[in-house]
C-alpha cells in the first residue's frame, strides 16, 4: 500500500502556492501531524505565540491561513486525486511520444507514485529547446538555473565541486503540465519538441 506524503513521520509540510498541485488563489501552507503536543505548539507559534488573546508566551509568527483560501482549498481538495490521475496521463503521453528522442525522464522508485507536480525532462540542449518552444508560444522553465553552492550567500561556506549538480542545472527543463491542459495544447508541445529534435 502506498502511503501519502504527510501521513508518515512526525510532521508533514505543504505549500499551497497557486502553482502547486493543491494551490490556493494566494500564498499559504499547512503542517500535518498526529502528535498532540506538536500540534498544540504549532498552533501557538502560528498565531504570534499567544496562549490567549494578546498574551504572548512564545516567540511566534502571524501565519494563519485566511478563511477565503481555506474555502477554495477545501473545494479543490475534492478534485486532487482526479487531477493527479490526469497529470499522470499527460506525463505518460509525453514519455510515449518522446521515447525515440534523446530525452530522459525522472525515474520512479518501486512501489511509489510521483505527485507529478512538474514534468521535468533532461536534454543535452536545454536553452536551445527552451528558446525554440518560446518561439512556438510554449512556456517552459528551468528548475533551477543556478546551483545552491554557487549562490552568493552559500559561497561563504567554502568552495565545492559538485559536477553532477552543475550538469543537471544545464540540462533540466520543465515542460507544460496541468491537469486541465487541453489535448490541442498537449499536441502542440509534443509536435514542437519533435520538430526541434528533427532539426
Amino acid at each position: 500500500k502506498i502511503m501519502k506524503v504527510g501521513s508518515i513521520g512526525d510532521i508533514g509540510c505543504f505549500s499551497f502556492y497557486p502553482t502547486k498541485n493543491l494551490g490556493g488563489f494566494g500564498d499559504g501552507g499547512i503542517i500535518t501531524t498526529n502528535n498532540k503536543q506538536l500540534a498544540k505548539m504549532l498552533r501557538l507559534i502560528r498565531h504570534g505565540g499567544q496562549t490567549k488573546r494578546f498574551w504572548h508566551v512564545y516567540r511566534g509568527v502571524n501565519s494563519r491561513l485566511d478563511e477565503i483560501q481555506a474555502a477554495i482549498l477545501e473545494v479543490k481538495l475534492q478534485h486532487l486525486d482526479k487531477h493527479h490521475s490526469l497529470r499522470e496521463k499527460i506525463v505518460g503521453r509525453y514519455k510515449k511520444e518522446f521515447s525515440d528522442l534523446p530525452i530522459v525522464f525522472q525515474e520512479s522508485f518501486p512501489n511509489s507514485r510521483s505527485a507529478q507536480h512538474l514534468c521535468v525532462i533532461r536534454v543535452p540542449n536545454q536553452k536551445q529547446l527552451q528558446k525554440f518552444l518560446a518561439g512556438k508560444g510554449i512556456v517552459s522553465d528551468i528548475y533551477y538555473p543556478h546551483p545552491t553552492h554557487k549562490q552568493p550567500y552559500f559561497t561563504k561556506f567554502g568552495k565545492f565541486k559538485l559536477p553532477v549538480t552543475e550538469m543537471l542545472c544545464k540540462e533540466l527543463l520543465a515542460i507544460p503540465l496541468s491537469p486541465l491542459m487541453p489535448q490541442k495544447d498537449q499536441d502542440l508541445v509534443i509536435d514542437s519538441v519533435r520538430k526541434f529534435f528533427k532539426k
